[in-house]
């Protein structure tokens, strides 16, 4: 493995999401001291994709970036029902986990449908973990319609 991604990888943490590990990183202000980051990324990029900015980011915040089931160091169960549902129900769960209760979110790709689903559960109080208050949210190349959106051979 590059060094640089090893080192990504050993300043980070696991928790348990239904039986199987999920890999994130946080770092930046004092958990509870300022405002909370989540970075939501999209297939098939990993948290170490927020790299270049990191320094940037973990000035102003805490930074919070999980990789999704199924992608970079967490666990990727070949029988399991992947959804932009559960990746939400994920995220979700991490952020109860580390008694999180108000976010700002930059979400990119994939994580733009996965951040508009918090965005409705938050409009509509239909957490599964326990609700997060959204102040913020900002999506980057991506597409908020997954049911319009078909990829192409090469994607596949």
């Amino acid at each position: 493995m590059h060094d640089e991604l090893e080192a990504w990888k050993s300043a980070g943490q696991y928790f348990d999401y239904l039986g199987f590990d999920i890999f994130y990183r946080q770092d930046g202000l004092q958990l509870g001291t300022g405002p909370v980051l989540l970075l939501i990324h999209g297939y098939p990029f990993n948290s170490w994709d927020w790299s270049l900015i990191w320094p940037t980011l973990t000035e102003k915040f805490t930074v919070i970036a999980p990789d999704m089931i199924g992608m970079g160091f967490s666990d990727k169960p070949t029988a399991y029902q992947y959804s932009v549902h559960d990746h939400a129900d994920m995220h979700e769960a991490l952020l109860a986990h580390l008694g999180v209760g108000s976010i700002h979110i930059l979400a990119h790709d994939l994580g733009d449908s996965v951040g508009q689903e918090l965005l409705a559960r938050n409009q509509f109080g239909d957490q599964v973990y326990g609700k997060q208050n959204i102040e913020s949210i900002t999506w980057l190349n991506g597409g908020l319609f997954n049911e319009a959106y078909t990829p192409r051979l090469l994607q596949k």
